[in-house]
């Protein structure tokens, strides 16, 4: 591991303190809840911090994109059966699934506690720098088969650079940070 990797990632552990598991970040420009009293709230973040938890566990070896996508199905699935009747109509969508547990592998990645995960976070700072037809998409409205396609081709516009996926986004990330 570089140098410059590794002081990205103190940085971004730095800067990025309180969103460790994701899932504030997921709803933050990304509706869910519909009517949830506060206690409700609180029971579905720990089932949902629970479940990223347990996804994560293979996570200590390399694991594949199809096994990283997987895992959002297991998770959005499991949020809507157990509390679907308290989110909006349009339940607990992937977007939620893949920005929370997206989150919460990179903040393990960058603690060295797992390998580089196969798939970044998706939002609208990855989504402009892959260009069109992405950067017209909005990551809080795509369906399962475009973040699908989106990996694929992050995957092989990042490869010829000798990056991975997460050093890449860790790239633009922090370097957008470095902006504001």
């Amino acid at each position: 591991m570089s140098i410059i990797e590794q002081n990205l990632k103190r940085i971004f552990l730095r800067r990025n303190p309180f969103a460790e598991d994701g899932i504030n970040t997921s709803v933050q420009r990304n509706k869910l809840y519909m009517g949830c009293t506060s206690k409700q709230k609180t029971e579905i973040k720990q089932y949902w911090r629970e479940t990223l938890e347990e996804l994560a566990l293979k996570y200590g070896t390399i694991q594949t994109v199809s096994c990283y996508f997987d895992d959002l199905n297991v998770l959005s699935n499991r949020m809507n059966t157990e509390y679907g009747h308290l989110f909006c109509e349009s339940g607990f969508k992937i977007s939620h699934a893949q920005k929370s547990f997206s989150i919460y592998l990179k903040y393990r990645w960058c603690k060295d506690l797992i390998p580089a995960p196969p798939v970044c976070p998706i939002d609208s700072t990855v989504l402009n720098a892959m260009g069109s037809p992405w950067s017209n998409k909005h990551w809080t409205t795509m369906e399962y088969g475009d973040y699908y396609d989106l990996s694929n081709d992050l995957i092989k516009r990042v490869e010829p650079s000798g990056l991975s996926v997460a050093q890449w986004e860790l790239i633009l990330f922090t370097g957008r940070q470095n902006d504001n």
